[in-house]
């Protein structure tokens, strides 16, 4: 595109997740060329994933068009697409059979579940990590109490009501939050052949506190608000072993359970591997402070998939640890 003469800059951005749209709306004011790929056309709003896997909310209550998110940017387009391949020494991506051209690339595909080498783990339990994954859950849960309402078994009919969630953390304690209110609510009055007695919805935490890494008085704040909730709530309980009716951990002990939801950490998306960049033991991308990948002075990682390093560490993979230098030397690179 000419324009005063002056050809734009073109800047690719694969994500359309908060770092995605975060970065095409810092660049929307500048003089730019602007394409955001995802394979969806709507980004999901992923705060709130876990009440549409509790029903709270539906699906649809949770995403929002991207092109709607841009309409007002007119230096910017989206392509719905899969990226297959990146090559940085030619400058251009492939996304299904189109080949795409880039000067700049910012890369914010984000993170999957990570199973810790836990046997089944993959197989059996439910990650909650996209909107189909959370329908997915629904959808289970509710076929459970339809079939535990006619499940004369007893031994059966328990498993079908127990609900283990793997993992302590924010996503953990709020899904087992709002897990317990459907249960504890609407599925009281819905089956009434139920014997709510046999629900049980377990939390499985491998560390010594819900919410690890907070401080102590929300940690027991939060184990204590979610016995009273009427959660099971197991701490230094590390599973080793999950099958599709029963989970079992490093002390011995199992547990019948037709429900696992694995909550338990994520890693970086292994599409970046794929695409021939380095990653760290968490599956990301290790980082310049401007959020560069060393070699590749044009190419940026953002978000979850980022590896930002202070002091020789790991920051944790949540916004506030980031700063935004990658997008500001984006800009002055833009402009120059």
């Amino acid at each position: 595109m000419i324009m005063s003469g002056i050809k734009r800059h073109r800047v690719v951005i694969i994500g359309a997740g908060f770092g995605g749209l975060w970065a095409t709306r810092a660049l929307a004011r500048y003089p730019v060329e602007v394409l955001l790929i995802d394979r969806n056309n709507y980004h999901t709003f992923f705060p709130l994933l876990y009440q549409v896997a509790a029903a709270e909310l539906a699906p649809e209550d949770i995403i929002y068009p991207v092109r709607s998110i841009i309409r007002g940017m007119p230096n910017a387009d989206f392509a719905m697409a899969e990226v297959s391949k990146v090559d940085p020494s030619k400058n251009i991506l492939q996304a299904d059979d189109s080949v795409v051209p880039f000067d700049y690339l910012i890369i914010s595909t984000g993170s999957i579940s990570h199973y810790f080498s836990v046997q089944g783990a993959g197989e059996h339990a439910f990650p909650l990590k996209s909107l189909e994954h959370a329908v997915a859950i629904r959808n289970h849960i509710l076929r459970c109490f339809e079939q535990a309402a006619f499940e004369n078994d007893t031994e059966k009919r328990k498993r079908l009501l127990t609900f283990i969630i793997v993992g302590g953390g924010p996503t953990g304690v709020e899904f087992a939050g709002a897990l317990t209110e459907l249960v504890r609510g609407p599925f009281v009055k819905d089956y009434p052949s139920i014997d709510f007695s046999e629900v049980r919805i377990i939390v499985v935490e491998a560390s010594d506190s819900m919410l690890p890494g907070m401080p102590l008085k929300i940690n027991s704040y939060t184990l204590s608000h979610l016995r009273k909730k009427g959660v099971d709530a197991l701490l230094n309980t590390a599973v080793s072993r999950i099958s599709a009716d029963e989970v079992y951990f490093h002390n011995g002990s199992s547990m019948p359970a037709k429900t696992v939801i694995w909550t338990a950490g994520v890693k970086g998306d292994p599409v970046i591997r794929s695409w021939g960049f380095n990653v760290t033991g968490s599956g990301r991308v290790a980082v310049d402070p401007t959020l560069q990948i060393t070699g590749y002075p044009n190419i940026y990682v953002i978000g979850d998939l980022a590896d930002f390093r202070e002091k020789c560490k790991p920051l944790p993979m949540i916004a506030p640890a980031l700063n935004l230098n990658g997008i500001s030397s984006l800009h002055i690179r833009c402009l120059s």
